[in-house]
């Protein structure tokens, strides 16, 4: 049993070197496992020595960002491979990553061999490896992301443009129309209407009904007038034109007072010659828009309206105090008034907000940014 205990003693150190070889072996597995991991990752990724800046090592997807093979990567400093697009940015990023020790979502522009820029968006961290720090820098390519974005930044400030000339378009529409309905229309009935009192002037034998009909004409003739005097002015106020927002949104609120018998209190302390025609017509139209809608729907017994600049902007709020009303009640699509509010602000990057509450009125707050002044 001695021998036996003795003999065994003797045969463990000789497992010793097996054990040690498999473990080597497993090792060895995991860091062919880990580099392939490693290449395999769907984002650039680069290591590189803190003090020196030498590439320590470098995935596949790291050399297709930046055109170069593995070998000529490996051992050089990212100095040397002009990687930066903008000269001194990748120190500012190095100093960016000492200070908070890890970085994410910085946007920088990467140079490819070919000379080629690619934008790229760049999280990294410092670690300490085997005692040294390095730089584990994560690189993705957002070049074709930043395209797209470019492309719907410039077709949106295309539609501006286009809802800017829509919008003129129509308001020159409007002027058009207005005075040919006050030229044409409003002096034929004028005309007419002095026939008809030069008529009535002369000694006549005709009988009592005639004349009752002729004083009928001319009382039709009158209303006439002053229908063909309203619709000039619904479609283009001339007072907008000659004297400015401020008077315009004043007759505007004292003739919906008079029209509704709904109280409108207005209050203003925009400079007219700050503001140009474009932004005045909008925030008219949408002081116009938003009245109708109060009567028709607000049984309000009060409307304040308020006008004011603001943060470069042009500033309006119409607020009642009537049942309330939200812009999209239980998430139904906004009424075409509403889009229509929306539209006239568009094109100079302005907003519509609409808020309400049953039982509390509602209040619409409009802002249109302020063209800025020639120097």
């Amino acid at each position: 049993m001695s021998e036996e205990r003795s003999s065994a003693r003797r045969m463990r150190p000789a497992a010793a070197p097996e054990s040690r070889s498999r473990s080597g072996a497993a090792s060895a597995d995991a860091d062919r496992h880990s580099f392939r991991v490693f290449q395999a990752l769907p984002v650039a990724v680069v290591l590189s020595t803190l003090d020196s800046g030498h590439v320590i090592e470098v995935n596949e997807r790291f050399v297709e960002l930046v055109g170069r093979r593995r070998e000529e990567l490996i051992g050089r400093t990212v100095r040397e491979l002009e990687i930066w697009a903008i000269k001194g940015e990748g120190a500012q990023i190095v100093d960016r990553i000492v200070r908070e020790h890890a970085i994410s979502e910085v946007e920088s522009r990467f140079k490819r061999k070919s000379g080629e820029v690619r934008d790229v968006s760049i999280a990294a961290e410092l670690v300490d490896l085997d005692g040294t720090d390095v730089i584990i820098g994560m690189i993705a390519d957002v070049t074709e992301r930043k395209r797209m974005e470019n492309e719907l930044k410039r077709s949106r400030e295309q539609l501006r443009q286009l809802g800017a000339k829509l919008e003129q378009v129509r308001e020159d529409e409007r002027i058009r129309i207005a005075r040919e309905i006050h030229d044409e229309l409003g002096g034929f009935l004028t005309v007419l209407k002095l026939d008809l009192e030069a008529i009535s002037k002369e000694p006549s034998t005709a009988s009592p009904a005639f004349r009752r009909t002729l004083d009928s004409m001319q009382r039709t003739i009158v209303s006439g007038l002053g229908s063909v005097r309203r619709i000039c002015s619904d479609l283009r106020p001339s007072i907008l034109d000659h004297i400015g927002l401020c008077a315009a949104v004043e007759w505007q609120t004292e003739e919906w007072q008079t029209k509704t018998g709904v109280r409108c209190v207005m209050t203003s302390t925009v400079d007219d010659e700050s503001l140009d025609p474009g932004r005045a017509t909008a925030a008219f139209r949408i002081l116009q828009e938003a009245l109708t809608n109060v009567a028709r729907h607000a049984c309000a017994t009060t409307v304040h309206v308020r006008l004011w600049t603001e943060d470069a902007a042009l500033r309006l709020e119409i607020r009642d105090n009537g049942r309330g009303f939200s812009a999209n009640k239980d998430g139904a699509s906004p009424s075409l008034g509403v889009l229509g509010m929306k539209e006239r602000v568009f094109p100079y990057g302005g907003n519509v907000e609409i808020q309400g509450a049953p039982g509390k009125g509602t209040v619409v707050d409009v802002a249109i940014p302020l063209a800025a002044r020639a120097s």
